[in-house]
């Protein structure tokens, strides 16, 4: 990458690919001694390369992250997914072979089966829970959804709004919020990701929000590196927001303790996301607070990394079908009724990856399952 930056190499088909492979999963400078900041140049690295990439893949890639960046044509394209699956155009495209001649039989298999609309962007406490049922609210959070949970799992909002009020918090998930910018981040467009960056610390700032929390943590990864990301260029350009992820602060909070969970006697498989493990540090959090939930037992995977990594399950399938079957093989053994992640990607590579193997598994945020065990009445 030094070579690259300062015209020692040349960017050929040989070193796109090699760095291409490369998952950016940042295990390796978790345990680096010298502390090099290894995810950062990956970034600056693709960035560079962007230009030097076939027209093609330019185009393609381009489009994509433009449709990740317009949060009303998710919105949009959600009704268009929905029907799509409803109408039977999916079962015709997929046997009539149209999927692969696009090239779209990978994204295709990834879809979740969409089930209810998104909810809006702009949202409260009180828009989720019906206020007689709502104890006195004592802090107000940020929240920020991401541009994809809401079609991969609708009720994870809710979910985590139930559970944060239920723990004496009142949410706010303020209007005019875009893609956190993960996206663009990591393949080689980050002038949008500074841009998107700056849109949205501006949404909270606008809202007097100083502590957001997210559900994600692919998208925390990102969203920490806000302060670095924003544009020097624009007025008030520091943050002085703190991101946390959701599960995290939760249990921060010992809001939520085993006597508030219905037990729920069952296997669930538990894989916590590389982003989590080497970069925001939710972990441990996460499995202890699913252990609030009486008589469960969470069979922790194989902690590499599923393979989803971002982009990487749809630009590296082979490589990246590889890595999954590794994490599913152990699922063989277990009989498990859930299978839970943090992250958005790999619970989308994931899934597919259950599907393939005929195995009848729900795949969950923990957040989810916490709120689906939560007593009613019980409040902090």
């Amino acid at each position: 990458m030094q070579a690259l930056a300062l015209g020692r190499l040349e960017a050929d088909s040989g070193l796109l690919t090699h760095l291409d492979r490369c998952l950016g999963c940042q295990a390796c400078e978790k345990v680096c001694p010298s502390e090099v900041h290894y995810g950062q140049l990956m970034d600056c690295s693709r960035d560079l390369l962007t230009a030097h990439r076939p027209w093609l893949a330019r185009l393609k890639r381009a489009g994509a992250l433009y449709l990740v960046s317009r949060p009303t044509l998710w919105r949009r394209g959600w009704r268009l997914l929905r029907l799509y699956q409803r109408s039977g155009l999916q079962t015709l495209f997929r046997y009539s072979g149209l999927l692969r001649l696009l090239g779209l039989r990978r994204l295709d298999a990834l879809l979740p089966d969409i089930k209810s609309p998104p909810i809006a962007a702009a949202t409260t406490a009180a828009d989720i829970i019906e206020p007689a049922a709502r104890p006195s609210l004592r802090h107000r959070v940020g929240l920020f959804t991401g541009c994809m949970e809401d079609i991969v799992n609708g009720t994870l909002r809710q979910d985590t709004i139930r559970l944060l009020d239920h723990a004496g918090y009142t949410v706010q998930t303020p209007a005019g919020l875009g893609c956190c910018g993960a996206l663009h981040q990591h393949n080689g467009d980050l002038a949008m990701a500074r841009y998107l960056a700056q849109i949205n610390s501006d949404a909270f700032k606008r809202a007097g929000l100083d502590t957001v929390l997210y559900l994600s943590s692919g998208c925390g990864v990102t969203l920490k590196d806000y302060p670095s990301l924003t544009l020097p260029a624009l007025p008030d350009n520091t943050t002085d927001i703190e991101f946390v992820e959701a599960i995290q602060f939760l249990w921060n909070t010992a809001a939520l303790r085993p006597e508030h969970f219905k037990p729920l006697a069952t296997n669930v498989a538990w894989l916590s996301p590389c982003s989590q493990r080497h970069v925001t540090g939710g972990q441990k959090a996460s499995r202890q607070l699913l252990a609030c939930i009486p008589d469960i037992t969470v069979i922790d995977l194989n902690n590499d990394c599923c393979g989803a990594a971002g982009s990487y399950m749809l630009t590296q399938p082979a490589l990246s079908t590889s890595l999954r079957d590794e994490v599913l093989e152990s699922l063989q053994h277990h009989a498990v009724s859930h299978l839970l992640t943090a992250n958005v990607g790999c619970a989308l590579h994931l899934a597919d990856g259950l599907r393939r193997r005929g195995l009848e598994i729900e795949v969950l945020h923990p957040l989810t399952l916490l709120a689906r065990q939560l007593k009613e009445g019980l409040r902090t």
